[in-house]
């Protein structure tokens, strides 16, 4: 567990793997999710590659704030301080913007014309890329930001990443819940262990079985494959009223030790991949 940096009262569930720390909170009218990497030595030769995720688009609605989310576009460094990113312009027509980034001490910024400054980090591997607006240190969390902002997690992509296998650390936010756990690479598909919370019911739930992409859905595997990146799209019931949410998933470390143990991340029966 660990204290919400931003809500100071409100603990969250984290998780730790490879320098790369993820958390979330199932606290009632708390709606985060963390993501920090360890990013001692990253130059800007590090951020280099074509990097792909998600975005979450983040404006003040009345008294609450309103959350989208979407695949990003495309997001091209060169390793040497020049970015590039497709995006639309007045006619819907794909046009590429050329900007720049500077990475100084581990916290990076990116610029395009006509944009608002945005900051990032890179992972000491150069696959994990997380940013977004800058806030001011005052302003109040459950009203959104003061303005439209977004928070953006990407992974370097590659033509042929590594398979997903293995123990996985999750998060997911998305636009009624937050949800943490894990999941586990089966023969039958992906089994999940989770909580979460909607903002519907402040219980919190778990949850437990197979997931082999029910919902549509876009994947982005980092080129190691210890890394993934979700943008799920679920039809809440009349093929017009969409939930968007965006998830992170790290690969966990190798449990070992001698004798019996429990599996931190729950117990599972193996016949009926049920929690």
């Amino acid at each position: 567990m660990l204290s919400s940096p931003v809500y100071k009262d409100k603990l969250m569930s984290v998780f730790v793997s490879d320098g790369i720390l993820i958390g979330s909170s199932l606290d009632a009218g708390v709606h985060d999710l963390l993501v920090a990497a360890d990013s001692a030595g990253v130059t800007n030769a590090t951020f280099q590659g074509e990097y792909v995720g998600g975005v979450q688009v983040v404006a003040p609605a009345g008294d609450k704030a309103l959350f989208l989310e979407s695949p990003i576009s495309p997001i091209t460094a060169d390793g040497k301080g020049n970015v590039s990113i497709v995006a639309k312009d007045a006619n819907s027509k794909d046009v590429v913007v050329s900007g720049t980034s500077n990475i100084s001490n581990g916290l990076g910024t990116l610029l395009y014309p006509g944009a608002d400054t945005q900051e990032f980090f890179v992972s000491r591997s150069g696959d994990l890329l997380v940013g977004g607006l800058a806030y001011p240190p005052d302003y109040d969390p459950p009203k959104g930001p003061p303005g439209n902002g977004d928070f953006f997690v990407a992974v370097r992509k590659s033509s042929n990443p590594a398979p997903v296998q293995g123990l996985y650390y999750l998060v997911q936010q998305d636009y009624t819940a937050n949800v943490y756990g894990s999941f586990q690479t089966t023969a039958k598909g992906r089994l999940y262990q989770t909580r979460y919370q909607t903002f519907f019911d402040p219980r919190v739930s778990d949850g437990s079985g197979l997931n082999t992409g029910r919902f549509p859905s876009k994947e982005y595997v980092s080129p190691t494959g210890s890394l993934v990146v979700r943008v799920e799209e679920t039809n809440l019931g009349n093929n017009t009223i969409f939930d968007y949410g965006i998830s992170l998933s790290i690969r966990a470390p190798d449990l070992s030790g001698t004798g019996v143990y429990l599996n931190p991340m729950g117990v599972v029966n193996a016949a009926g991949y049920m929690g």
